[in-house]
């Protein structure tokens, strides 16, 4: 949770290592930072002809987020999340979970829920930075990256010796405690974890009736509603161990374990709770036989359970298990000054037991792929990077994904990065075979004719970087088709999966960074996004087309003291969605616009311990009304925390 803000070099010299590695590391200017996710091959920012985002772990320790989702969310204009029956839905460019591939190092993760993952199983205290490329990413990931690709690079030691514990509490029952410690010798290391997280339930009251606005009328619900917000438990751990067999083979295995317990609202909650699990295993295995010559083996398994647990009567009852395993080949290979060959295959498996299941049934789905992508600096101005890849699916064949993308460079500042890419969706086993009876109302039923959704996506990004500003100005076109969709019949007692036509996406996306003096810096960004999902000339679009990100930075030093403050704010724009009513009429939903700011400070003594404080809706924003598309705050929240550093208190006892 605990960390440091930006500042410069000046001010490096005069505080201890471990404050100085952190504040230099979070420079505005992050061009020399290494990153992987948009080419597979590492690359410092400013010579990747992918345009990527990068949250340091200086940013997101400075943030004192509780969770992933509201790390996202404070930190990219663009990206939301709505709630939907209590399962957080991702909307980036203007694309749901479907369509953002999300990856921890690298590897798909199992647990899809209503489209989106288990988010709770990414602990934002293990993460040490999280690389966000938006737009097509098929070329190299497959399914699921048509909207980007969000890659959470997980921690690693990086002393002989490290370890920390914390503690964090807050309002409405948040706990939140994490330990760690690490070892690391010439051709071995080890990484240990473990994390405890609480919250409670709480209840949200409109103030106002939800209005239905008709073309000649205006109907309000009778009564005041009251939302409750579930709560739940959760615990992991997870162990890494890193070896150097010989100069050249480095081998890494990693293991984790998480386990949660959602506080089911109302009657249901009376009776039953649900819990969910995850196991997963990676092995990797890297032989750099060469100066720019490298073999990557990976095997990647991810097993994901949910269960109703009824603790009146102390039963559990399984009720859905995803499991998913992959085995990569990928080959680096430099082959002169100007020319560099990427190529891989892939294996990718998933089975899939649900109740959505007729007969509890099991599925499974196989995919088996090739890749190539050719890196060429043309000259010093000029980079081309072009790929293709060849997936052939147990369901519905072989789909061909190909990029190109320009890097021109005009100056040492100004730069654009010009990009086409094909992408694809491969329709999920849900989609595919459910059978499923919707509480007696409706039977959702899948559809195994389905076809793979397409799409083109466009993107071109202009970027300017200088020591004390950096700038970004990225526009896209994204064209979906064959898009999957729920249809109803006639009869209105069965929905069906089917292609429908299409759907085209188009926005801009503007972000800027700046040092304004040696110790204060100020991040903002700015999204527009048209998803033109409409129906009979009516807007149902869920995306909100405008939204605003602002962070503002200072730290301090005074004799063994440091301090540092971080102010963010998020704006979403106001939007009008329209639905049907039983009788087939259209009526439009008014969600006001908002905004939500964050303040975090952090108070370190030396090496040894830091205190953090932090309040989350620093002014109190409440919906007027609750539901999908509105946020779950309750109001002002606090949160309050300490960190020890062990590693540096034992050093100091030493």
């Amino acid at each position: 949770m605990f960390a440091l803000l930006p500042c410069g070099r000046l001010f490096s010299q005069t505080l201890p290592q471990r404050e100085a590695d952190s504040v230099t590391a979070s420079l505005p200017s992050q061009l020399n930072e290494v990153v992987i996710t948009g080419t597979r091959t590492p690359k410092k920012i400013k010579d990747v002809p992918i345009y990527t985002k990068v949250i340091s772990s200086t940013a997101i320790q400075n943030s004192g987020n509780r969770s992933l989702i509201s790390l996202l969310e404070n930190e990219l204009p663009g990206l939301d999340f709505n709630s939907n029956a209590g399962v957080p839905n991702i909307n980036m460019h203007g694309l749901g979970g479907n369509y953002v591939l999300l990856l921890v190092d690298g590897e798909r993760i199992a647990g899809e829920t209503r489209n989106n993952m288990d988010y709770a199983m990414i602990q934002p205290d293990n993460i040490e930075r999280i690389e966000i490329v938006k737009g097509t990413s098929s070329t190299l990931y497959g399914s699921n990256a048509m909207a980007g690709v969000i890659n959470i690079i997980t921690k690693k030691n990086k002393k002989s010796f490290e370890s920390t514990v914390s503690a964090i509490g807050g309002d409405y029952g948040y706990e939140n405690y994490n330990a760690s410690a690490g070892i690391k010798r010439k051709n071995y290391s080890l990484q240990s974890n473990l994390f405890y997280k609480a919250n409670g339930n709480y209840f949200l009251k409109d103030r106002s009736p939800e209005k239905r606005i008709y073309a000649d009328r205006i109907e309000s619900e009778p009564t005041l509603r009251t939302t409750e917000v579930e709560g739940g438990h959760s615990y992991s751990a997870e162990q890494k161990v890193s070896y150097t067999a010989i100069e050249k083979l480095h081998l890494t295995a990693k293991a984790g374990y998480f386990k949660r317990e959602r506080y089911n609202a109302g009657v249901e909650g009376s009776v039953m709770h649900n819990l969910y699990s995850n196991f997963t295993t990676v092995l990797t295995a890297d032989y750099r036989w060469a100066e720019g010559q490298n073999l990557s083996v990976s095997y990647n398994f991810s097993d994901y359970r949910k269960y109703n647990f009824y603790h009146v009567v102390d039963l559990t009852k399984r009720d859905y298990l995803d499991k998913i395993q992959s085995v990569r080949v990928v080959s680096q290979n430099k082959l002169n000054a100007t020319n560099e060959l990427t190529t891989g295959i892939e294996y990718l498996e998933q089975s899939l037991d649900t109740y959505m299941f007729a007969g509890n049934a099991s599925f499974d789905n196989s995919s088996k792929s090739a890749f190539v992508q050719h890196d060429y600096k043309i000259n010093e101005k000029l980079n081309l990077l072009s790929g293709l890849r060849l997936d052939k699916n147990s369901s519905y064949g072989e789909h061909l994904s190909p990029k190109i993308a320009l890097k021109a460079d005009f100056s040492e500042a100004l730069s654009l990065r010009t990009s086409y890419a094909g992408g694809f969706r491969s329709p999920s086993l849900k989609e595919l075979y459910t059978n499923w009876d919707h509480l007696g109302m409706f039977q959702i039923v899948g559809n195994p004719e389905l076809k793979p959704e397409k799409n083109s996506n466009i993107m071109a990004t202009l970027t300017y970087n200088k020591p004390k500003v950096n700038l970004a100005l990225n526009v896209f076109y994204n064209k979906i088709t064959d898009k999957i969709g729920l249809f109803q019949n006639s009869s209105f007692d069965t929905i069906q999966y089917r292609n429908f036509e299409k759907q085209s996406i188009y926005g801009t996306e503007l972000n800027a960074d700046f040092k304004i003096f040696p110790q204060v810096t100020l991040q903002a960004g700015y999204s527009f996004v048209n998803d033109g999902l409409r129906e009979n000339g009516h807007n149902i679009s869920p995306t909100r087309p405008h939204s605003a990100n602002v962070k503002l930075d200072y730290f301090i030093t005074r004799g063994n003291y440091f301090a540092s403050f971080s102010l963010s704010g998020r704006y979403r724009s106001n939007m009008e969605v329209f639905s049907q009513d039983e009788n087939d009429e259209y009526y439009k939903i008014d969600y006001e616009a908002y905004s939500i700011w964050r303040f975090n400070g952090i108070l370190r003594y030396k090496k040894y311990a830091e205190m953090n404080l932090a309040i989350d809706n620093l002014f109190a924003y409440k919906s007027a009304v609750h539901n999908f598309y509105t946020p779950t705050t309750p109001g002002r929240m606090y949160q309050i925390g300490v960190m020890l550093y062990i590693d540096s208190i034992i050093n100091k006892t030493n």
